[in-house]
């Protein structure tokens, strides 16, 4: 199998809130397109252009510089990308594009990040699925300073930041990979990969989706509307049923609304959902955690191997209050956060599915993932925007911005 290959790039760098970049030259459907972000300042917003997905993200240790990653897969390409800052900040705005990345689903197995001050930056190992992978690296420094590496193949270098490849040819961890600064600075690094168009998704991670059905009533009345899956009953909080195929994925689906005062607290009915795999997945692994799918807070109606509680088994700053649609809420304040407890997903696409009963409330759902339990204190903790493949251990979090 080939390896993704580089294609085209533009990139720019200046001073204000919008960065407007160029498509890179000849893209043809179905390349992906890597956008990364660097910015200087406090600002901490980024309005990007429709279909950019978030890879990951980075601030650095006094929040002056931050490095965002998305990705598009193209398709009929038009016009210029224009992402927006929330202050006018010094900026880099790249977009490169790769051919010959995977065609469906997530373009990526793994994404790791990594800041500090510093003239050594040591980019975590990540976890590849699938054989013949290229590995991306990214820093950004805000000294400005001239970046190498020995581990990697820069791609470019412009204004402090430097992207670097690397083609990984086996599945499995790629070791951490150093680059090096001419002077201390803080910087923000990330890494993360491509998997080939060849490798496909992985054998074990079909989709496993339900329908997300929030309610319109507010708390502590009944759901005005049933949720359209079948495993959900009037509360509206969808329990991730599997596919028909054996193999289907984990499906974690917690459900929350962000209260906007004490008297209107949100309702939230996680219902996490990882699926079977072809030989079943029992409801405790032999390394004593939760393993199969699961769901958290649901009264009636669902299908999951594991019928949950909140209380015990989440844990956080955010109040647990009994439901009158579901058998628990979750009331999440501005500036606070609910964490789940640690669950065998295996090596499947996890996707999480919310729930909302509060309209116009917004819930920020985050995950960790990593192949040991207990790696999964100190593991990045990642936004959720699409269905992620699983190092083995997941914990869901759920927060209101302050």
């Amino acid at each position: 199998m080939a390896h993704p290959a580089f294609r085209s790039e533009s990139k720019l760098d200046g001073n204000g809130t919008s960065i407007v970049i160029t498509p890179p030259a000849s893209i043809a459907d179905n390349d992906i397109l890597l956008a990364i972000i660097y910015w200087e300042d406090n600002a901490t917003t980024v309005t990007t252009p429709d279909g950019f997905e978030l890879i990951t993200n980075a601030t650095g240790d006094t929040a002056n510089v931050h490095l965002r990653t998305y990705w598009k897969r193209a398709s009929s390409e038009s016009g210029n990308y224009i992402f927006t800052l929330g202050i006018s900040s010094n900026y880099v705005g790249q977009v490169l594009a790769y051919t010959g990345v995977r065609t469906s689903g997530n373009p990526y197995d793994d994404s790791d990040n990594v800041t500090g001050t510093d003239t050594a930056i040591t980019l975590p190992s990540i976890t590849t699925l699938t054989a013949d992978t290229l590995l991306i690296g990214h820093e950004g420094n805000y000294n400005w300073g001239t970046c190498t590496s020995l581990a990697m193949t820069e791609r470019d270098d412009v204004a402090g930041n430097a992207t670097y490849e690397l083609e990984q040819d086996g599945a499995g961890a790629s070791g951490t990979k150093l680059l090096t600064i001419s002077g201390s600075s803080q910087f923000v690094g990330i890494i993360f990969d491509l998997a080939s168009v060849a490798a496909g998704s992985p054998s074990a991670s079909p989709s496993a989706s339900a329908s997300n059905s929030p309610s319109a009533s507010a708390s502590g009345s009944p759901s005005a509307s049933a949720s359209g899956s079948p495993s959900a009953s009037e509360s509206a909080s969808p329990s991730g049923s599997p596919s028909a195929s054996e193999s289907a994925s984990p499906s974690a689906s917690p459900s929350a609304s962000p209260s906007a005062s004490p008297s209107a607290s949100e309702s939230a009915s996680p219902s996490a959902s990882p699926s079977a795999s072809p030989s079943g997945s029992p409801s405790a692994s032999p390394s004593g955690y939760l393993a199969g799918t699961v769901c958290w807070g649901h009264s009636t109606g669902v299908t999951e191997d594991n019928i949950r509680t909140f209380v015990d088994n989440w844990t956080g700053t955010a109040e647990i209050l009994n439901g009158d649609v579901d058998a628990e809420r979750l009331s999440i304040g501005p500036g606070e956060y609910m964490e789940s407890e640690i669950w065998l997903a295996g090596l499947q696409l996890v996707e999480i599915l919310t729930n909302q009963y509060i309209a116009g409330d917004t819930v920020l759902v985050k995950y960790k993932t990593a192949a040991d339990p207990d790696d999964i204190p100190g593991a990045a903790l990642n936004d959720y925007t699409v269905p992620f493949y699983s190092l083995g251990y997941v914990m869901v979090r759920l927060e209101v911005a302050a």
